[in-house]
């Protein structure tokens, strides 16, 4: 459970700020695509965690920022599941 998943995405135009720079904002909707494509690799399609009544919540992000992303960029968005829990249900 504790392998590393990575998908890469190529930085389009929009994303970035005037001096070709990804915009800030935009790293949590990388992270977004990434973790959904490695819910679509290790299960299956996202419409199958729906329809059994599961979906993904998110409880707190933290980013590291490295080194800035620019257009046209590949960058690799690397995710880890290190541990399964029950939310609590209401």
């Amino acid at each position: 459970m504790n392998t590393a998943f990575t998908h890469r995405l190529r930085v389009r135009y929009s994303e970035c700020d005037q001096q070709g720079v990804v915009f800030n904002g935009h790293y949590l909707f990388f992270y977004d695509v990434a973790i959904t494509e490695l819910f679509r690799h290790r299960i299956g399609p996202w419409q199958r965690l729906l329809d059994r009544g599961v979906d993904l919540v998110v409880a707190e992000t933290r980013l590291r920022y490295r080194e800035p992303a620019r257009f046209d960029d590949e960058v690799d968005m690397t995710s880890r599941c290190r541990s399964r829990t029950s939310a609590p249900r209401a």
